[in-house]
């Protein structure tokens, strides 16, 4: 479970009135001394009728001098609703604490005082939307979540709204109904189904992951990606969670409306690019995950490039080759964007700049395949390094030439890149600033 920061600890201990707490669970106090108050102590048993319970406010502590019962506020909570310290946490942040409190101690509570985000009758895909737009909620109530982010560079507000980015910290389970209840066990069953809680354990499958919904073509959430945020992960705990099963739906989808795709082998690499102004970018689900959904989306956008940025390892590597021959049979022009080895995009992106990001992407090395493309000619010509000849035709990079000294020879721009149209073969400058 993601540790509570020391910080917010210390805030909801002094933010919380210790004696409010008190006399809404029953306890009759008295003062004690000029700074302290006195109760009967609820935890030792009805035999004992004498005023042990101490509580000092200003401390923010309570003591018991006979059962040696003691603690701060999140601990009082704790001991009295027979609750977990993580629960007994939310409820007073929540500022839930005081709302139906129990009369008597429990050893363990079976009813959540938090209010559920959660609807038993919704349908499934709605019901992945309402855990989404929770975890959404919660990573801003998760600074090692919010920390993250930010090492990793994506620490912006508008990608976390746009794509949803939200935080799995294990308090989901706390806002259910009880376990006993009907619509406590309809729920957990329902999540459990949805891969969303494992059935071995009954434990959140994404806890301690920032948590990234994939969205389908209705516009509902068909996949989550979660990445772990922990340092010290348990031994065989992987960092790249999905849903069980087969991948559905698309990130960003958007992409595939230009005409030159980036596909990236991650999620975060993905964002990345996107984070740096090309929003032409999307993703497999690691290098074992081109799903037939996304080959038949590229297919029917029928693009005229798509620029492969898998990491630079052996792994990205083969998936790449791989990858690059499905596309060129159905007549897309494929490039390599090279990175240094061992580097993805993220981490390229973190170490040289978002300036030489969008240097390695124009420079993709053209693996072949394409309309109307030579698949024999030298690699770099497509797009790396134009001929003369052809830059010749482009007179500067805020405008194409009025009027084309070859009538037959159409140039226009498309973004960063220019296009030049000879015949029946269409050519893609890039780089030339």
């Amino acid at each position: 479970m993601p540790r509570i920061p020391d910080s917010e600890i210390d805030r909801v201990k002094r933010e919380t009135d210790l004696l409010a707490l008190a006399r809404t669970r029953g306890l009759a106090l008295k003062k004690h001394g000029s700074q302290d108050w006195v109760s009967k102590c609820p935890f030792h048993g009805d035999s004992d009728d004498s005023p042990n319970l101490i509580f000092s406010p200003a401390k923010g502590l309570f003591h018991c001098m006979a059962c040696g019962a003691a603690g701060n506020v999140i601990q009082f909570v704790q001991k009295f609703d027979g609750l977990s310290f993580r629960h007994a946490f939310e409820l007073l942040n929540n500022g839930a604490a005081l709302e139906n409190p129990p009369s008597q101690p429990r050893k363990k509570a079976t009813v959540s005082n938090l209010p559920c985000p959660l609807d038993a009758e919704a349908d499934d895909k709605t019901l992945l939307d309402q855990v989404s737009d929770y975890y959404q909620e919660r990573l801003q109530q998760s600074p090692a979540a919010l920390d993250y982010l930010e090492s990793r560079g994506l620490g912006c507000e508008k990608l976390v709204r746009r794509f949803r980015i939200g935080f799995a910290d294990r308090t989901l389970g706390l806002c259910l109904p009880g376990r006993e209840s009907k619509d406590g066990i309809t729920l957990r069953a329902r999540l459990q189904e949805l891969g969303l809680f494992r059935k071995e354990s009954g434990h959140e499958h994404f806890n301690g992951s920032l948590v990234f919904p994939i969205i389908n073509s209705a516009g509902k959430v068909a996949e989550i990606y979660g990445r772990k945020v922990t340092k010290h992960l348990r031994k065989g705990t992987p960092n790249h969670l999905y849903l069980p099963g087969p991948h559905h739906g698309i990130f960003n989808p958007e992409a595939l409306k230009s005409q030159d795709i980036i596909l990236c082998e991650s999620i975060l690499d993905a964002v990345t690019l996107i984070r740096h102004g090309m929003e032409n970018a999307t993703c497999i689900y690691g290098t074992q995950g081109f799903t037939d959904e996304l080959f038949e989306a590229i297919k029917a956008a029928n693009p005229d490039a798509v620029r492969l940025a898998y990491d630079a390892d052996d792994s990205g590597e083969k998936a790449a080759k791989r990858d690059a021959k499905r596309l060129q049979e159905i007549g897309v022009s494929c490039y390599r964007i090279r990175l240094p080895m061992g580097e993805d995009v993220n981490s390229y992106a973190l170490a040289q700049g978002a300036e030489a990001l969008k240097k390695v992407v124009r420079s993709a090395e053209w693996l072949g395949g394409g309309k109307g493309l030579p698949c024999k000619s030298s690699a770099a010509a497509p797009v790396v390094a134009p001929s003369s000849s052809l830059v010749a035709n482009v007179s500067s990079l805020e405008a194409p030439p009025k009027e084309a000294k070859n009538k037959d020879i159409e140039v226009k721009q498309d973004g960063e890149h220019w296009e030049i149209v000879i015949g029946d073969r269409r050519y893609r400058v890039s780089g030339l600033e």
